[in-house]
């Protein structure tokens, strides 16, 4: 999503507001991100895998502090809350790259690309204490502990999805 998103990305790891309870970041998948030969088709997304891409000297480990994130429609006039997936490492697919799979239960499994998604990370689920290896950290603002993402730990977050045009 870094590359791909890079303006939504700087926004959801290095957030203006010091003070929100989350990093949300608002994506917009348009015919454009698919392959030319699906253009004018209708594109349902089928399923979600995410991947964890930390750089290396960062460390991963579930059992201590899983990331919890949330990947829904974004639908601002609701409070549409979605369930966090944890993300794993010991399953992955890919060696050594945490990973989480959207459930079936997810707005964003069936529907097509012409909604906005958010993705979240709060700070509530952000557990235990962070080391100087670790993937998120803990900030201090107006003598008030805020727990972040680390954007000196975070290579990337992928995003591939599974979809069907017609």
């Amino acid at each position: 999503m870094r590359h791909e998103f890079p303006n939504e990305w700087f926004r959801f790891i290095q957030p203006s507001d010091q003070t929100a309870t989350s990093q949300i970041m608002q994506l917009e998948l348009k015919q454009e991100r698919f392959p030319f030969q699906l253009r004018g088709k209708a594109i349902t997304i089928n399923d979600v895998i995410l991947f964890l891409k930390l750089k290396n000297g960062f460390n991963y480990d579930e059992s201590v502090s899983p990331l919890l994130l949330s990947l829904g429609i974004d639908n601002t006039t609701t409070d549409n809350t979605t369930p966090a997936m944890t993300f794993k490492i010991t399953s992955s697919p890919v060696k050594e790259l945490p990973f989480a799979r959207l459930s079936g239960d997810s707005s964003i499994i069936g529907s097509g690309i012409d909604t906005p998604w958010k993705l979240e990370v709060k700070e509530n689920d952000l557990r235990g204490n962070p080391t100087t290896t670790s993937w998120w950290q803990t900030v201090t603002i107006d003598s008030v502990d805020h727990k972040r993402l680390n954007p000196k730990a975070i290579e990337d977050i992928w995003v591939i999805c599974d979809y069907s045009a017609r």
